[in-house]
């Protein structure tokens, strides 16, 4: 298995309109093949390209990354390679595969998506969220900044932070507030928790900004969220490069063409979309929430794999 099939049995992020068929690599002369349930794509392997997970061979984490970084959109593409990077995904070995496959349909963006993902990145809609900023034109916010307090010691963890702005950002999905749950606790004890928490960061003089799916379907609105003290700066102050948890493109158009004023509303719609997207379904994804294998499973039966149609919320 290859492309997004080997990513979802790696635990990489997947998506409902992506998983009706399954995706094979085969050494062969001309172009692939696209059936009902399997998609063939013609390519060569090397040994490093191929691992065992059990009972199946599929490609590695590093060659699954860069082969969906070629084919599916590039705001998936980013989210998928964040994930990868999480969870072991080696910079140098991803630029091997990418450089095998450069004369490859879609090597471009893929360079785009390498240059762009970072592991800070800790779910979808972090993802999502990160490259709606940039698009935007804000400053490269560092990502997973600890805020601590006069003596050194952390209060709290915000997804986003502009430091010389004294502003954080922060993502709310629900899945985050379950992760957050405590023996016996209920989702207002983890609400009333946060605030207590905010209020603490808002002491301190940070300014907190928070935003959700529904503002990232809305990329204008999510822009004008943060400080307008982040906005007022001028492009020769920003931050710039590459931190370590900072993420951030050279490619202010990050593969979108320009006919695409709203990104978030093109991938939503299922009308006619183009040939950088590729794919439908909308902005909202669905995590993979199965266990590894069970999908390989359900495709048997042409299905989804288990709570595919959710959607991924932080």
């Amino acid at each position: 298995m290859s492309h997004i099939s080997a990513a979802v049995v790696h635990g990489l992020p997947s998506w409902p309109d992506l998983l009706s068929r399954v995706h094979v690599i085969r050494s062969r002369h001309g172009g692939g093949r696209r059936g009902t349930v399997v998609h063939v794509h013609p390519g060569r392997l090397e040994v490093g390209d191929v691992v065992a997970l059990e009972d199946l061979r599929l490609t590695s984490i590093a060659r699954s990354v860069a082969d969906c970084a070629r084919t599916v959109s590039y705001i998936r593409a980013v989210a998928i390679g964040d994930a990868a990077l999480r969870i072991g995904l080696n910079r140098s070995d991803l630029a091997d595969c990418l450089g095998r496959t450069a004369g490859c349909r879609g090597a471009g963006q893929a360079r785009r998506v390498a240059s762009f993902i970072d592991r800070g990145g800790e779910s979808v809609g972090e993802s999502f969220s990160r490259i709606l900023l940039h698009r935007a034109g804000l400053p490269v916010p560092r990502l997973q900044f600890d805020v601590r307090d006069g003596a050194g010691v952390t209060v709290a963890r915000a997804d986003f932070c502009w430091q010389e702005q004294r502003t954080l950002g922060e993502f709310d999905g629900r899945v985050k507030y379950g992760r957050l749950l405590k023996p016996g606790e209920s989702p207002g004890d983890v609400v009333f928790r946060e605030k207590v928490r905010e209020d603490m960061v808002r002491d301190l003089g940070w300014e907190v900004v928070r935003w959700t799916w529904d503002d990232l379907d809305r990329p204008a609105v999510l822009a004008e969220r943060p400080s307008p003290r982040i906005r007022s700066r001028p492009a020769s102050l920003r931050p710039h490069g590459r931190s370590a948890g900072s993420g951030g493109s050279p490619h202010p158009g990050d593969g979108w063409p320009a006919h695409i004023s709203d990104p978030a509303a093109h991938l939503r719609s299922s009308r006619t979309p183009c040939g950088v997207c590729a794919s439908v379904g909308g902005v909202r994804g669905a995590e993979p929430s199965a266990p590894r294998g069970a999908w390989v499973l359900s495709r048997r039966r042409r299905s989804a794999p288990p709570g595919a149609g959710r959607r991924s919320t932080g």
